[in-house]
């Protein structure tokens, strides 16, 4: 009898043993000061994450959040669509498995008073931040005005210092992003000439993770995405509550964080898989590969296949 005991003992001692050593990695998540990263917390603090284990990692800055997911040491993350072709070289297994939303008219050009137009711009020196979102726009707006990149003499710089060589009168543009953009035209004797609600469609944040990672755990992976969902949800129908927990992290009162929050237009399920399909989003990614290979940023080029992965939403 005591025989049968102790091995039942011991088959309930191996069973746990098995059950802890199955037990999953938590899903880090890495973040930064931007309202999408907020959504994380509020899904966090509502419990939206149907039981998967989650660890949300915050950074200070925006390009610190980004390479965190392509060095391993987070499993999602976000990025942009240049960022996603850009970075592809370092990790190939990253993609961008959800769109999650643009915001339009926050990255833009301000000019001096004295250029009337695109075409004045031939020949003057423009502040940008180079292998970045803004210069690509900068590249788009150019180019759909029918100018060259090679037209203008380009000072390379960081996003904020462009708009403080634009308001000393060093550069005659500069191509940022709020709240430098404003904060350059103001009193400094210019005006915006053209924003991202210009161009539509480039300036999209991306939600990216390894594909080796999410294919092991799909379950999982769809879960949490759905909570980013269920937290946009929540934000629409309970904006006092959900603006209070979110306000938080980015340090500002609640009324400018909400106004801030609201500038972004988030992308819903059904519009991501017909975004993922469609040809318009083939064109984009190869116009932006092809201004960072012929600008010697990456040493390939990349197709939408390389950095989209559709899975995910799809289910």
């Amino acid at each position: 009898m005591k025989q049968k005991i102790f091995s039942i003992v011991l088959i309930i001692c191996f069973m746990f043993a098995i059950t802890s050593c199955e037990k999953k990695e938590s899903i880090k998540i890495g973040t930064n000061a931007w309202p999408p990263c907020e959504l994380w917390y509020l899904a966090q603090e509502k419990g939206f994450f149907e039981g998967v284990d989650v660890e949300i990692v915050r950074y200070s800055a925006w390009s610190d959040n980004v390479n965190s997911a392509y060095i391993g040491n987070v499993d999602i993350s976000h990025s942009t669509y240049v960022n996603t072709v850009k970075k592809n070289k370092l990790n190939k297994n990253i993609k961008a498995v959800l769109i999650s939303d643009y915001i339009v008219g926050a990255d833009g050009l301000c000019v001096k008073d004295y250029i009337k137009d695109a075409k004045d711009l031939i020949g003057k020196k423009i502040a940008v931040e180079i292998n970045t979102d803004e210069h690509f726009l900068l590249y788009t707006y150019l180019t759909n005005n029918g100018i060259s990149i090679n037209d203008i003499s380009i000072i390379s710089t960081t996003s904020k210092e462009a708009g403080e060589l634009f308001k000393n009168n060093e550069v005659d543009a500069c191509f940022t992003y709020e709240p430098y953009l404003s904060d350059a035209i103001k009193d400094n004797g210019g005006r915006i000439l053209a924003t991202t609600q210009d161009m539509q469609g480039i300036m999209v944040d991306v939600l990216i993770a390894d594909k080796r990672k999410y294919e092991k755990r799909k379950d999982d992976y769809e879960k949490v995405l759905n909570a980013f969902y269920k937290a946009q949800e929540f934000a629409k129908n309970n904006p006092k509550e959900a603006f209070e927990i979110m306000a938080k992290n980015e340090e500002m009162d609640e009324d400018l964080f909400e106004a801030f929050y609201n500038s972004f237009i988030f992308i819903s399920k059904e519009e991501n898989k017909k975004i993922m399909k469609s040809k318009d989003l083939d064109k984009i990614i190869n116009r932006i590969s092809n201004f960072l290979y012929e600008s010697k940023f990456i040493p390939e080029k990349i197709k939408k296949e390389d950095i989209i992965d559709d899975s995910l939403v799809e289910n």
